[in-house]
């Protein structure tokens, strides 16, 4: 990571720890095999560092709760809009105290589908591109998938196609999503 990512996990860890006695799995830190506390809390202190750095407004910090089974809570805070997207699970969704819900869209014709910047490494997802860019109404790569989370769970966007995403990416944004009413799968 960066020094942005590394400055913001250090000040993340120091706050969550003064709190709570759970581990943090980051991208610098541990791997879920090496989690001994039942609960656990899983960080990416900015995703979107590269916007961040270039002074464009798509980044977040992401905080998720997890027990070795399932996600239980997740915050993404997107500093430049002073929004907080926030969800427990099975209590709903929001977004700095409003609930929120996926847009109600299923015509592929008149969607906004969002794309993992990565999306062309590979012959199988760069071909997905390729089909839903000629179905659908418009695409987005914004290079951010936490606020790619909190877009399609405020129902801004009406999907997103991730390639080889990282449990820090999604972590948060999953809980967030799943009770705004949104739906992961792959394919």
């Amino acid at each position: 990571g960066s020094n942005v990512d590394l400055e913001c996990q250090n000040i993340s860890y120091e706050l969550l720890r003064k709190d709570f006695q759970y581990e943090i799995l980051s991208e610098e830190k541990k791997t879920q095999d090496e989690i001994e506390t039942e609960l656990f809390w899983i960080i990416d202190p900015v995703d979107g560092t590269h916007n961040y750095i270039s002074g464009l407004p798509n980044f977040g910090v992401s905080i998720a709760l997890a027990s070795k089974k399932e996600f239980l809570l997740g915050v993404i805070y997107l500093p430049y809009f002073d929004e907080m997207y926030y969800a427990v699970k099975n209590q709903g969704a929001f977004m700095n105290g409003e609930k929120i819900q996926v847009s109600k869209n299923n015509d592929l014709e008149k969607s906004m589908i969002a794309f993992d910047n990565q999306f062309y490494l590979n012959k199988k997802s760069f071909d997905v591109y390729k089909k839903i860019v000629d179905a659908c109404f418009t695409t987005r790569i914004l290079g951010s998938a936490v606020y790619d989370f909190c877009l399609i769970a405020s129902g801004k966007v009406d999907a997103r196609v991730w390639n080889n995403t990282k449990v820090f990416d999604f972590a948060a944004g999953l809980t967030i999503l799943n009770e705004a009413g949104g739906k992961v799968t792959d394919f």
